[in-house]
């Protein structure tokens, strides 16, 4: 082969060599994007263990169809119930009916002294020391429609405490006193809430009794009352 020939060959090779080496680099410039990548192309036999971690994954790209049945079904589980904790501290008790009344009677007198001339119609207990929330309620009507009685009687339901020489009258336990009692076959109710404390076991007397403005008896006998009287322990 003359020398001419060999010349040119090694020429057309270096050529060669030359262009492939500038294809390969501008390859290897262009980075491969998910557009170059088909479908299903790359499974995960091409990804080496642990090359793709939770920081490639952006988020919500991965949903529950991207899952197999057996993930979905651990994901799907119903956790176990966890150990039971510690029980807390019981609770203070709560208010409880120490004791109520209900009954009534004929307002025997109206007017003059209550020490003397009080009708009393029934009791209730408090058991212990304590505080109580006393609530009497009184309901009055007239014995008859034709019952004797004057304009202007004040009917009252009062509950008191144990009479002694200090107090001759008994401690106030709620007092309540209706308007002027309405002409006619009528009725009239009152109501009282009080707040008590007690140092002891007490008993409370629920009573019935009345006044007139013109500050006479006239009425006496002519109307009833009715109570409902509760005694609520809230300390």
């Amino acid at each position: 082969m003359s020398i001419l020939k060999n010349r040119v060959i090694a020429v057309v090779a270096g050529t060669a060599v030359l262009g492939l080496a500038t294809t390969t680099g501008a390859v290897a410039a262009k980075a491969i994007t998910g557009a170059d990548i088909k479908n299903f192309s790359i499974t995960s036999a091409d990804l080496a263990s642990g090359s793709v971690t939770s920081a490639k994954i952006q988020n919500g790209t991965i949903s529950a169809t991207d899952l197999n049945a057996d993930l979905k079904a651990k994901v799907n589980a119903s956790a176990k119930n966890g150990t039971d904790g510690v029980d807390g501290k019981d609770g203070k008790d709560g208010a409880a009916l120490a004791d109520s009344f209900a009954g009534g009677g004929t307002i025997v007198d109206l007017g003059g002294s209550f020490k003397t001339r009080k009708t009393e119609v029934g009791t209730i207990n408090l058991p212990e020391a304590g505080t109580y929330m006393i609530n009497a309620f009184g309901f009055f009507d007239t014995v008859a429609a034709d019952s004797v009685r004057t304009d202007g009687t004040h009917l009252q339901l009062a509950v008191r405490g144990p009479v002694s020489e200090a107090d001759a009258f008994g401690q106030d336990f709620g007092t309540c006193f209706t308007s002027a009692f309405p002409a006619g076959d009528r009725e009239a109710t009152c109501q009282s809430v009080r707040v008590i404390t007690v140092t002891e076991a007490t008993e409370l007397t629920v009573i019935g009794f009345g006044y007139n403005d013109d500050q006479s008896s006239t009425g006496s006998g002519s109307f009833t009352v009715t109570a409902d009287v509760s005694a609520i322990k809230v300390g």
